[in-house]
C-alpha cells in the first residue's frame, strides 16, 4: 500500500517534473514563437518596403522606358523626315542640273554662235550645228579629235598660221580673246573671217575639266564695215570739201583788214611819190606797215591750214587751252562781224598726248554749229569749259540758241542728218565729229538741251561735251 503511494508520487512528481519540463519547453517554444514571428513580422515589412520600393523603382524604369520608347519613335520619325527631304532635295537638285544642262546643251545648239568644247587633254567632246556648218564636218567625225588637228586658223594679212596655245589657255585658266583678222579654214579649203574667244571650264574646287573655243562668221561684216569705212572716208572728205568754202569765208574777212591797210598805204605812197612829197621817213613806215600786214595774212594762212593737215605724230604733246585758241582765232572776224560772244573757261592748264590738229578740227566743227543756233538771236554767246574730273576730261561746247528739238536732238549724229537745207549744210558733219571722237581719241561725244542764265539773262541752249580718258593726258 505504501509502495503504491510511493509510486504514485513519484509518478505524480515525475508528472509533475515532466510538465513543469513541458511547460518550460512549451513556454520557450512560444517565446521563440513569438520571436518567429516577430522576426516573420520584421521580415514581411521588411519585403513590403522592399516591395513598395521594387514597385516605385519599376513604375519609374517603366516610366523612363515610355519616354525613351517615346523618344526612339520620334527621333526615328525625325530622321525618316529628313530622309525624305534630303531625297527630295537631292532627286530635284538632280532634276535642276540635269534641266540645266539640256538647257545648256539645247543653247549650244541653237545659238548663232559655233560652239567647241574640249577636254583637259584638248580632245573635242562636243561641236554644235554651227560649227559643224562652218568646218563642213559631222560631230562624229571630230568628237574625239585634237582641237588643233580639226580648226586651221590663219593670219589673213600673212597668212601666216594661228596657234590657239590650248595648253596655256588650260593651265593658266584664263578667257582667251583672239587678235583681229583671224581666218578659218574648213577641209573644202574655203576661208572664213572670224570673231572668236576661248574661256577654261572648272568646276567648283577650280580644277580646269576643259575649255570652250566660241566663233562666228564675220566674212559679210567685214566687207560691209570696209564699205562703211570708204564711205566715212568720202564723207569725211565731202564734210572737208563743204567746210573749206567756210572756212575760205572766214578767211577772207581776215584778209580784208589787211590788204585794205597794204592798199591804201601803196596807195598813198603812188600819191605822194607822184608829187614829189615822199620822204624817207613816210617810206620807211608805210614798208613797215605793209610788212606787218604781209606777216600777218602769211599768219592767217598757216592757221587756216591747220584745218586741212594730218597729224603724222598721234601721241604729241599739247596744252588743250592753247589748241581751243588757235581755233577761235579762225572764226575770230565771223565772230566780230555777228556780234557773237565766246566765253572760255579753263581753271587749269591740262595737257594731252593725241593728234592735235584733228582735234582742233572737232572743235571747228563743233564752234560752227554752235555759230550756226545763235547767229539768228538776240542773245548770242558760247560758252567752252575744260576741266578735268577725277578719271577723265570734259570739254563742254553750250550755246545760247535755244537748244535742239526734242524730236530730233536722238538722231543728229546719224550720217546725212542736217536740220538745215543743203544749200546752207557746212562743216564737218556730226556723225563725222563722233567717229573721230570715238576712233581717234576712244573718247564719247554727248549732246543735252540745257536752260541756265547768264548776267540776268534766261538763256537755253545745245550743250555738246566731249569726254577724253584721264590716262591719256597730262597735267
Amino acid at each position: 500500500m505504501k509502495i503504491n503511494k510511493l509510486k504514485n508520487l513519484i509518478l505524480l512528481i515525475t508528472l509533475i517534473i515532466i510538465f513543469l519540463i513541458d511547460f518550460g519547453l512549451i513556454a520557450n517554444i512560444n517565446n521563440k514563437w513569438n520571436e518567429t514571428l516577430k522576426r516573420i513580422e520584421t521580415l514581411n515589412s521588411e519585403i513590403s518596403l522592399k516591395e513598395e520600393y521594387i514597385k516605385n523603382a519599376l513604375e519609374k524604369r517603366n516610366e523612363e522606358f515610355k519616354w525613351a520608347l517615346f523618344l526612339f519613335v520620334l527621333s526615328n520619325f525625325i530622321g525618316v523626315i529628313l530622309l525624305y527631304l534630303y531625297r527630295k532635295e537631292k532627286n530635284e537638285y538632280e532634276q535642276k542640273l540635269y534641266d540645266e544642262k539640256e538647257k545648256a546643251i539645247i543653247t549650244l545648239k541653237s545659238i548663232g554662235d559655233a560652239v567647241i568644247t574640249i577636254d583637259e587633254n584638248a580632245n573635242v567632246t562636243f561641236l554644235n550645228l554651227v560649227a559643224q556648218k562652218i568646218l563642213h564636218c559631222s560631230k562624229e567625225e571630230v568628237i574625239g579629235k585634237k582641237i588643233n588637228d580639226i580648226l586651221n586658223l590663219i593670219d589673213i594679212k600673212t597668212n601666216k598660221p594661228i596657234d590657239l596655245e590650248i595648253k596655256k589657255i588650260l593651265r593658266l585658266g584664263k578667257i582667251r580673246v583672239m587678235d583681229e583678222n583671224i581666218g578659218l579654214i574648213n577641209k573644202n579649203n574655203k576661208l572664213f573671217e572670224i570673231e572668236d574667244s576661248v574661256a577654261s571650264i572648272k568646276n567648283k574646287e577650280g580644277k580646269i575639266l576643259g575649255a570652250v573655243f566660241v566663233f562666228h562668221d564675220v566674212t559679210e561684216q567685214n566687207k560691209y564695215r570696209k564699205k562703211l569705212v570708204e564711205n566715212e572716208k568720202i564723207m569725211l572728205q565731202q564734210s572737208k570739201l563743204s567746210a573749206m568754202a567756210d572756212m575760205l569765208e572766214n578767211m577772207a574777212h581776215h584778209w580784208r583788214q589787211p590788204l585794205s591797210l597794204i592798199s591804201t598805204l601803196a596807195t598813198g605812197l603812188k600819191i605822194k611819190k607822184q608829187i614829189n612829197d615822199l620822204d624817207d621817213n613816210y617810206l620807211i613806215e608805210s614798208l613797215e606797215n605793209i610788212n606787218q600786214s604781209s606777216q600777218n595774212l602769211s599768219k592767217i594762212i598757216d592757221d587756216f591750214t591747220i584745218f586741212l593737215r594730218p597729224t603724222n605724230k598721234k601721241n604729241d604733246y599739247f596744252l588743250l587751252d592753247k589748241s581751243l585758241e588757235k581755233v577761235i582765232t579762225i572764226f575770230q572776224s565771223n565772230l566780230k562781224e555777228n556780234n557773237i560772244k565766246v566765253n572760255i573757261n579753263t581753271k587749269e592748264k591740262i595737257g594731252f598726248y593725241g593728234c592735235e590738229n584733228e582735234l582742233m578740227q572737232i572743235f571747228i566743227g563743233i564752234i560752227n554749229n554752235c555759230i550756226d543756233a545763235v547767229v539768228s538771236k538776240k542773245d548770242r554767246f558760247i560758252f567752252i569749259d575744260i576741266y578735268k574730273k577725277e578719271k577723265e576730261i570734259e570739254i563742254s561746247f553750250l550755246d545760247s540758241g535755244g537748244g535742239i528739238p526734242n524730236d530730233i536732238i536722238d538722231r543728229i549724229f546719224e550720217p546725212y542728218f542736217t536740220t538745215k537745207y543743203k544749200t546752207q549744210g557746212k562743216g564737218i558733219s556730226l556723225y563725222i565729229i563722233e567717229g573721230m571722237v570715238k576712233n581717234l581719241f576712244s573718247g564719247i561725244i554727248k549732246v543735252e538741251n540745257e536752260n541756265f542764265s547768264f548776267k540776268d539773262k534766261k538763256l537755253s541752249g545745245a550743250k555738246f561735251s566731249i569726254f577724253l580718258k584721264l590716262e591719256e593726258t597730262l597735267v
